[in-house]
């Protein structure tokens, strides 16, 4: 070979070589740059594992998730960039699928969806597609689209594909069991099974089916879910699994009333050790076995053997809160009970042993204030039946039987029998605070309710009603002007309320938080009876005769003592729903109730009215029979009500009438809603308010009914107002980023500027928020910034730019942002989190934090970030709807439901005077838009009562005839029953 031929030769393989080195290093760089972002994507996982295994049993851990996010955040970033960079590389499903997965656990449903949607569409024959599917109905799931996801889950299902199939049978069963429709959730478990005998999903399976077997709770279960926990300890479970189906084997066989089997289940799993980790668990049920059984030393033991093993743990805080309730309930020991309550917070803040505790605290704390009221009240009435008389000097001649002043013929009112609380006279320091309520509170003077009537003994001694609580006796022995003090608060507290509850009212609440709220059988027993005997005519009767019954039955498990009460309740109440159910409970045959009879009678009446409201003889005299037929129902409170409304509107000049009418109302059934309507509207009528009462009863006596639901979206500007214009740019484009609809948002946000090119900062921080949310983060934080220059009001160019300077290992510009972050938007909760962490940032010579901490920082701006209040609009009173119309269901749809959103503007008039589509399909669209047009509205009010024009956004869902709901009757049943 030639000279020239080498060299030509040699040139050509320097070339190849040159080549196959670009090319190698190009994969390297697409590789090394997916390999980071699987390394991110790893330690998110396991950061988040660990933190669900160690919070899953806190109620408030929201806010906590945020410590992993910034990893999964990461690892969408360097993905992404595979995509951007490398679309030609063979690693663009493996980045699409990893995408999809982080954003899940970011939350970021949407875009995760999106990203996995296109792995589906661009990759049919990649190896994730399975996976794919199923990640992106666990997302459809999480966008409130449950039959899509039910959809997807199923089609896997039916490819028997054995990973992705199984563990969409498991999601179906668990989305079952979230609705509560235990039945289905077990026959989706077993046809998981059934599809899939060999997964490795059987133990779980079998597991979630027991458990949902004694979640249904009727006879002959309880041996399915223990056939179902022994399966699951046949299929080589691992010990999560086998621990959790033996523990509720053991809750199985004590709900079937075999105790001692289920305590042999419980000590058995405490002596292998492998369980050791659920110790704590384990003895809780313990302790709960002995304290059922009143053995209370073996049950402290539990418990504090919890507290000394696991400390600083949430079945430590457990263990606190179940001593403090054992106190309270067996040992009636409130003081001690309160003393382990307040210890749980310590024990594990955040804990829902912790909550629990907190509500607790609340009770006792409500409790004392309604027994200081009850007191009160009797002695009020005490003093008004029985003047103080004052005691002249002693004098010797006269016999110890014979004192002046005292009528040696006077009787007093016999005690109930039933009543237990300690008789006592009247001391000085309460006559003097009676009196001067008296004397000075002419809205808290005596009133016979229900015939009811203080008590007094042979001796002329006054019985109370309740026991004044401990804490408010030590105040008793203040001076002279801490006594004053608490009069004047009683009288404050008293005139703020219109109407004062009555004093039955007040005995109803004590008994039910005694029944409810601490479950002392004892107490709410005694004041349901007092409350039976006391007040005969009172309407809490029927209420109370069930509830005493029910705490017979259920908290003292004495049958026979609750067929008491409930025969009296058939024989003095005989047509109210709680004599109904008093029947069924003692198997005698049903009659209809009151309550049904007048419901039936007050839709006859009322279709007159409907038709023809201005003819009032036509119907006002059958609705006035029915309220005197059926004083006692709820239909009744709700008849008044409406001849009431009717008649103040087809009669205005007949007041007198309708105000005698509303004040019976008010005196009658002033337990009801019905009742606090009223209550409102006197009020607003003697704050002269009343143009906003009729709006504000108009939303009370009817609700916001589906269909109704408005959002406010702008304010229609007139003619050459640059400034309106740009204001309700500005408002379409919050609601389009709202929605997702980021190119529409931006187009919103530039109009506004072209309207208003200066101070505009809420614009420039839409079009941040938009490009953010899309991923073009130098986009977004120069818009950010030109925001703050342009006097943005929003935080969220603070929390961006923070969270942005982070990632950019920025510590200056982070520390920076932080600051104005924790000063303006004090109102958020994580912030004020922050402040207590890093109380030197705030202060005239902030410290800097490192960028290792800040990377630990949780914030986040509230959901009111893309919301502009009425205010920014001038806006008083918002408008809402008069008339709504339904709309029609095509005839040409497929039979499936779809929801349209509209846009209407409001005129002056509270008419529609345009109508156009937000998102939404035909033929729905078409069918939205017609009813859209039929609506009437309450007009939105600025300034001086000044009408205003205004955008409002409408959501209406049009669904098949077959599927609509049932209308439903705008009554119910007082709180507090326990039927």
């Amino acid at each position: 070979m030639s000279a020239d031929s080498r060299w030509r030769f040699g040139r050509v393989w320097h070339g190849l070589v040159l080549g196959l080195l670009v090319a190698v290093l190009s994969s390297c760089v697409y590789f090394n740059t997916f390999y980071n972002a699987e390394k991110h994507f790893r330690g998110a996982e396991k950061k988040r594992t660990k933190y669900e295994r160690e919070l899953g049993n806190r109620s408030v851990n929201q806010s906590a998730r945020r410590t992993y996010e910034g990893l999964y955040e990461k690892a969408v970033r360097k993905a992404s960039l595979v995509l951007d960079k490398h679309r030609e590389s063979d690693l663009v499903d493996d980045a699409m699928f990893l995408i999809g997965r982080a954003l899940y656990w970011k939350r970021d449903y949407q875009y995760a969806s999106r990203s996995l949607q296109d792995l589906e569409d661009n990759f049919p024959n990649s190896e994730f597609l399975d996976q794919a599917r199923y990640w992106r109905a666990l997302c459809l799931d999480e966008l409130s689209q449950p039959e899509e996801a039910r959809a997807l889950f199923r089609s896997l299902m039916s490819d028997r594909r054995p990973i992705v199939g199984a563990l969409s049978g498991l999601r179906l069963g668990e989305m079952s069991e979230r609705d509560e429709d235990w039945n289905s959730a077990i026959q989706q478990y077993r046809s998981t099974l059934e599809a899939f005998p060999r997964t490795k999903l059987r133990s779980q399976l079998w597991l979630r089916i027991g458990r949902a077997h004694m979640a249904l709770d009727e006879p002959g279960q309880i041996d399915s879910s223990l056939a179902a926990f022994s399966q699951a300890l046949q299929a080589d479970p691992p010990d999560s699994i086998e621990y959790r189906a033996r523990l509720l084997s053991g809750q199985a066989l004590y709900s079937k009333g075999d105790g001692e089997a289920a305590l042999a289940v419980y000590e058995k799993l405490l002596r292998e050790g492998r369980f050791r980790g659920w110790e704590g668990e384990t003895r809780l049920l313990i302790g709960d076995y002995h304290r059922a059984r009143a053995d209370i030393d073996q049950a402290l033991a539990e418990y504090e053997q919890i507290r000394d093993d696991f400390p600083q743990s949430d079945v430590s805080a457990r263990a606190l809160y179940k001593t403090g309730l054992l106190y309270l309930r067996q040992e009636g020991d409130r003081l001690l009970a309160s003393e382990y309550l307040e210890e749980v917070s310590k024990e594990k803040r955040g804990s829902i042993a912790d909550s629990l505790a907190r509500e607790m605290i609340k009770t006792f704390t409500a409790l004392d204030d309604l027994l200081e009221n009850v007191f009160e009240a009797d002695s009020l009435a005490a003093v008004a039946m029985h003047p103080p008389q004052p005691e002249p000097e002693p004098e010797p001649e006269l016999g110890p039987e014979t004192k002046e002043g005292q009528d040696p013929d006077s009787t007093g009112v016999d005690e109930v029998a039933t009543l237990d609380s300690t008789s006592v006279s009247m001391p000085d320091t309460v006559v003097a605070e009676v009196s001067a309520v008296i004397d000075d509170t002419s809205s808290v003077a005596y009133e016979d309710t229900a015939s009811y009537l203080p008590a007094f003994d042979g001796t002329g001694r006054w019985q109370p009603l309740v026991t004044r609580p401990s804490l408010r006796e030590q105040n008793d022995e203040e001076d002279d002007e801490e006594r004053q003090r608490r009069i004047q608060q009683a009288r404050s507290r008293r005139s703020r309320t219109a109407r004062t509850e009555t004093l039955e009212d007040q005995l109803f609440t004590v008994a039910d938080l005694y029944r409810t709220g601490m479950e002392q059988a004892d107490s709410a027993a005694h004041f349901y009876g007092v409350l039976a005997q006391r007040f005969p005519k009172s309407p809490h009767v029927p209420r109370a005769l069930w509830n005493l019954a029910w705490v017979h039955s259920t908290l003292r498990q004495d049958r026979q003592a609750a067929e008491r009460p409930m025969r009296r309740l058939i024989e003095e109440f005989p047509t109210t729903v709680h004599a109904g159910a008093a029947r069924r409970f003692l198997g005698f045959d049903a009659i209809p109730s009151a309550e049904d009879l007048a419901a039936q009678e007050f839709l006859r009446l009322e279709a007159p009215r409907l038709e023809t409201p201005a003819q009032v003889e036509r119907w006002l005299p059958g609705l006035d029979s029915l309220i005197q037929a059926y004083p006692r129902t709820l239909t009744a409170a709700k008849a008044a009500f409406v001849v009431a409304r009717t008649l103040e509107t087809v009669r205005p000049q007949d007041s007198v009438e309708v105000e005698a009418r509303f004040a019976r109302i008010g005196d009658e059934f002033s337990h009801t809603r019905y009742g606090e309507l009223v209550r409102l509207r006197t009020q607003s009528k003697r704050d002269g308010m009343v143009a906003r009462l009729e709006r504000t009863l108009q939303r009370l006596g009817e609700g916001i009914r589906p269909g109704e639901r408005l959002t406010l979206l702008a304010v229609e500007p007139v003619e050459e107002d640059s400034a309106g214009f740009s204001r309700k740019f500005l408002g379409l484009g919050m609601r389009a980023l709202r929605r997702g609809q980021f190119e529409r948002a931006v187009e919103w946000f530039e109009l506004s500027l072209e309207e208003k090119q200066t101070r505009n900062g809420l614009a420039h921080a839409g079009l941040g928020e938009a490009a953010w949310r899309q991923g073009y983060f130098s986009d977004a934080v120069e818009h950010f910034r030109t925001g703050l220059v342009n006097a943005s009001t929003s935080v969220l160019p603070l929390h961006r730019l923070f969270e942005y300077h982070v990632r950019e290992d920025n510590p200056d510009s982070a520390n920076h942002y932080l600051r104005l972050t924790m000063r303006q938007d004090r109102d958020n909760i994580e912030v004020q989190r922050l402040v207590d962490r890093f109380p030197t940032l705030i202060r005239a010579e902030p410290e800097e934090v490192e960028i290792s901490e800040l990377e630990t920082v949780e914030i986040a701006p509230d959901s009111t970030a893309l919301e502009l209040s009425p205010g920014f609009f001038t806006i008083v009173e918002e408008p809402f709807v008069r008339e709504s119309v339904q709309p029609l269901y095509p005839a040409e749809a497929n039979g499936d439901s779809a929801q349209v959103v509209v846009d209407i503007l409001i005129n002056e008039d509270g008419e529609p005077e345009l109508v156009d589509v937000f998102s939404g399909d035909e033929p729905f669209v078409t069918a939205a838009l017609a009813a859209a047009r039929r609506y009437r509205f309450y007009a939105a009010e600025g300034r001086n009562e000044f009408l205003m024009p205004v955008w409002v956004e409408l959501a209406l869902t049009l669904k098949p005839p077959s599927i609509s709901p049932p209308a439903i009757a705008d009554a119910r049943e007082p709180a507090g029953a326990a039927e």
